[in-house]
């Protein structure tokens, strides 16, 4: 793969004589290099796809495994649960004000 710069096939010449490549059909290294980076991402997305189909288990779980996480990300933690909260955890309690104040008279009247 030949890469070009701004100003043309990159070669030994002095780059002062390069010229902008804007408008030009000749694209940038930034270009070049983005197109061949998604040429391998496509080549390695279809290995995994072949290793998916191993005959061997672990090689195709993880090829599966790694699909899944490239498609929807890693699965993370999940935050504790609301019935298992850590000892140190503030308690709320919600009540209904009517019951609360139907306790605390019935307790005046004792």
């Amino acid at each position: 793969m030949v890469f070009y710069h701004a100003g043309g096939e990159r070669s030994g010449r002095d780059s002062s004589a390069d010229q902008s490549a804007q408008g030009s059909d000749i694209p940038t290294v930034e270009e070049q290099a983005r197109t061949f980076t998604l040429r391998l991402a496509m080549a390695a997305l279809k290995r995994l796809d072949e290793l998916s189909r191993s005959e061997d288990e672990k090689i195709a779980f993880t090829a599966i495994q790694e699909i899944l996480n490239r498609a929807f990300g890693k699965v993370m933690p999940q935050p504790p649960r609301a019935d298992r909260a850590p000892e140190n955890a503030p308690v709320i309690q919600v009540i209904n004000y009517a019951d609360w104040l139907d306790q605390q008279m019935e307790k005046e009247n004792e």
